[in-house]
């Protein structure tokens, strides 16, 4: 529907259908779904959306749906059985093969997670392989430096002492000094004042606890003095070991400048880059059990496509037989029909297989691919469906497909249009039951002239155009019993119906129906 068809001076419309979906049609949508509304909004200016129950969708999807829908039949119009794709499912399930090819497409599917998880790790393992010699260089260069948890500060620490030895020798023997060894000294000082309490002892009440709280101070002095002094002793200025401290100081700042962290980050960096460096025999581990177990299940998928093969083959003859004998019935008695099912040769895509030392190419559907060939007279030659003229012959065609397949094609709704075209009497009868039949397996629309055809329907819908407020409109009208037989009348009479003609009109619909 484009935005011409929209009236004039109209900013806007809309066209809507709702279906109803039985259990063995759900599938096709996902499964779960019971209903569908689909609908397309249109603007003057060319804009347009669709909505699917409700939620807008793309443009490709609304069409996945529709084609799911609705079978189209007419000039320009011969949708599911002039698509190639749609050809394994309609073989499959007219063959009772539904299982099978499920079994195929599993195992596809199975090959295909395998491959990608697989591919995942090829991955892995050419950015390892590219970074290696990166990776080695990094590796030696924090190898030859081999930092430790917390060595800078440890060395830092030391190199202030160093730094500051001699500053810390002198006002070590300094405090020495002060405390215990000089005349002057705290400790001398304190023992003369212990020796002058002695003396007035027996004038001072409480001259223990002074002399208890003296004697521990002069403890405490002597300690402290002792451990300055033990400490000065082992305080050395030594030139080299500050050098060496220095460039050790040197290497770790370099590593941690280059690699941005600090050593406990560049221990970290060391051990992931040995895990990934280690990682790499481990990866061809993975990848050669992945390798095996995708040739496993090809091995599986080739016996598996194989026999459907087998079974498609014995469907086809079958369904090739059925569909000349309805197009003999539909007055095409010279018409050829083929069902084509040929192994796929080998192509970049899907999965390569080998069968008695030639490649083919598998994928969903397996190896086969199937094609719908045909002859409308003996002297043409064999050409796919999809390529044939359209028109009413192309409809008739159809029909007997669709009369084959009645119960095999899970699409709902037929519309056949132009399926008159060129016939008449006797094969304009077969072709209104071949629809009769057809229409109780699917929701079936013809549009038509021929009463032999109209007679047949269950339901009967008049359309006219009339004019309205200088417009246009088109009216469609379900029509009762009586208004049935005076439709048909007008197709059997022309401009003037009489009595004759409602009676035969009546009389076709009657032999109709039984």
């Amino acid at each position: 529907i484009l935005s011409g068809a929209l009236r004039k001076d109209e900013r806007s419309g809309y066209v809507e259908g709702c279906f109803k979906i039985d259990k063995s049609q759900s599938d096709l949508f996902g499964g779960g779904i019971n209903s569908i509304i689909l609908r397309r909004e249109m603007t003057a200016s060319g804009g347009s959306r669709y909505l699917y129950n409700g939620e807008q969708t793309t443009i490709s999807e609304a069409r996945k749906i529709f084609g799911n829908l609705i079978d189209l039949h007419g000039q320009h119009q011969h949708q599911s059985l002039l698509d190639p794709e749609k050809y394994y499912d309609i073989l499959d399930t007219y063959g009772k093969l539904e299982s099978d090819a499920k079994l195929v497409a599993g195992s596809f599917d199975k090959i295909s997670a395998l491959e990608a998880e697989k591919n995942v790790l090829l991955a892995k393992e050419k950015e390892l392989t590219e970074k290696r010699d990166f990776l080695e260089f990094q590796l030696k260069e924090i190898a030859s430096v081999d930092p430790s948890p917390g060595e800078d500060e440890e060395l830092e620490k030391e190199a202030k002492l160093l730094h500051n030895s001699e500053e810390i020798a002198s006002g070590t023997n300094r405090i020495y000094t002060a405390l215990y060894d000089d005349d002057k000294s705290a400790a001398s000082r304190i023992r003369s004042a212990l020796a002058a309490l002695d003396r007035l002892k027996d004038f001072i009440e409480d001259h223990k606890s002074l002399e208890t709280d003296l004697t521990s101070a002069l403890v405490s002095v002597e300690e402290t003095a002792g451990l300055l002094h033990k400490y000065s002793g082992k305080i050395e200025f030594e030139p080299a070991r500050l050098e060496e401290i220095n460039q050790r100081l040197s290497s770790l700042r370099h590593l941690k400048k280059k690699y941005k962290t600090d050593i406990s980050g560049i221990l970290q960096k060391k051990e992931e880059i040995e895990g990934m460096l280690g990682g790499s025999e481990d990866l061809s581990e993975k990848i050669n059990r992945f390798s095996g177990s995708i040739d496993k299940e090809v091995r599986k998928y080739t016996k598996l496509s194989l026999e459907l093969s087998a079974k498609r083959k014995i469907s086809a003859k079958k369904l090739r037989e059925g569909i000349l004998e309805r197009l003999k019935d539909l007055g095409m008695k010279k018409s050829l029909f083929e069902v084509i099912v040929e192994s796929r040769d080998f192509r970049e895509s899907g999965i390569a297989i080998e069968i008695d030392g030639l490649k083919y190419s598998g994928d969903r559907n397996g190896i086969d691919e199937i094609e719908f060939m045909i002859a409308t007279g003996k002297s043409e030659r064999m050409l796919p469906v999809s390529q044939i003229a359209s028109g009413g012959e192309v409809s008739r065609i159809m029909l007997g497909i669709k009369s084959v397949l009645m119960k095999a094609d899970r699409v709902p709704v037929l519309v056949f249009d132009e399926i008159d075209t060129g016939i008449s009497g006797r094969i304009a009868s077969a072709v209104g039951r071949e629809l009769s039949k057809l229409g109780k397996y699917h929701q079936l629309l013809c549009v038509t002239h021929l009463p032999q055809i109209a007679g047949m329907s269950d339901s009967h819908y008049s359309v006219e155009k009339t004019e309205k407020d200088g417009r246009v409109v088109t009216r469609i009208s379900r029509l009762n019993s009586e208004e049935k037989i005076f439709e048909i009348a007008k197709l059997l009479a022309g401009d003037k119906v009489t009595e004759i003609h409602l009676k035969n009109a009546k009389e076709l619909i009657e032999n109709s129906n039984n």
